[in-house]
């Protein structure tokens, strides 16, 4: 009997100690869960200030490449004047020219 009641005593023990540990597992399982769950939330985040950061990358280079493309027209367009002031220069001093002729 008293070694059949040892025998229930560790059983009882052996079971609490199971249930302890049981209750710790589901304790980091939730905390693990809850963790996961906060990661996941930072990444989503960081993806989409990632995204919002390329939309505005993006968009300054379109509005760099238009930039650059004025600055071309302009380019162009101030090498035009140049050349027509040239000839302008040329007419004067042909008529200068002839005048004192």
């Amino acid at each position: 009997r008293e070694e059949a009641a040892a025998a229930v005593a560790r059983a009882d023990a052996a079971e609490a100690a199971a249930a302890d540990v049981q209750a710790v597992l589901h304790s980091e399982r939730q905390s693990a869960g809850e963790e996961m769950r906060r990661l996941r939330a930072q990444v989503a985040a960081a993806n989409a200030a990632a995204a919002r950061e390329a939309a505005e990358a993006s968009e300054a280079l379109r509005r760099a490449q238009g930039a650059e493309q004025s600055v071309a027209v302009c380019d162009t367009r101030g090498e035009a004047a140049r050349g027509a002031l040239r000839e302008m220069e040329t007419m004067l001093l042909e008529l200068v020219h002839r005048v004192r002729v």
